[in-house]
């Protein structure tokens, strides 16, 4: 009998988890502030507290310095945005796929997105912005049938006398923590499979290199 109310306890614990709604709002332009919501209670991860800031400041130099004479920093090779851009509409469909499981009970409010594009190259500019502007119109209205989202904002410009591309604005996002473990879930599949052959792809050039030299 005490298996079974153990069992019980257990087994309502983890529908607790996984029916909590937890959730993270990001301010960002001229200074960024992340807070992590969880359930009622709200965590501010940046700025950090000033008690870790002064504990963090006053024992990171000492570290650093050893660290940076014991250990000989590793580079390690990364995807380029080339190499991910043909496996973007296997991702896109992949997350479709997953937001469809959670039947809207993903909550983004707000969403207040301005970008000012800018560069040296007009033509380039001018090519960035029209992407920008596609991928705008033609993911928002899925995401908006897949997620709910009351009040979406989002503008676009292209300035062509500035040097630099500004963004400012405020995003929130909610979720279940189980519709989170659900799209995890669904993505791991198709994005490993792209990283597991991104990674084999300079053997089989090495390899080539040598059998023809």
């Amino acid at each position: 009998m005490v298996i079974w109310w153990i069992l019980g306890i257990i087994v309502v614990l983890l529908l607790v988890i996984l029916l909590l709604r937890v959730g993270v709002n990001i301010t960002f332009g001229e200074t960024l502030c992340v807070v992590a919501k969880v359930g009622p209670v709200k965590i501010p991860l940046v700025p950090a507290p000033e008690k870790k800031k002064k504990a963090e400041s006053s024992a990171e130099p000492a570290k650093s310095e050893k660290e940076k004479q014991e250990k000989p920093e590793k580079k390690t090779a990364r995807p380029t945005f080339r190499e991910i851009r043909p496996a973007l509409p296997v991702f896109w469909e992949a997350l479709k796929k997953a937001l469809r499981k959670t039947r809207r009970r993903m909550r983004v409010d707000p969403m207040q997105l301005s970008v000012t594009f800018g560069g040296d190259d007009p033509a380039q500019l001018a090519q960035i912005y029209g992407w920008a502007n596609t991928a705008m119109w033609t993911v928002m209205p899925q995401l908006e049938r897949l997620l709910r989202i009351p009040n979406p904002h989002i503008h676009l410009e292209a300035d062509f006398e500035s040097n630099k591309t500004c963004a400012e604005g405020a995003v929130g996002i909610s979720f279940h923590i189980g519709d989170l473990i659900s799209i995890v879930l669904t993505l791991a599949e198709p994005v490993l499979r792209w990283y597991f052959a991104w990674k084999r792809k300079p053997v089989v050039k090495q390899t080539e290199n040598t059998q023809t030299a």
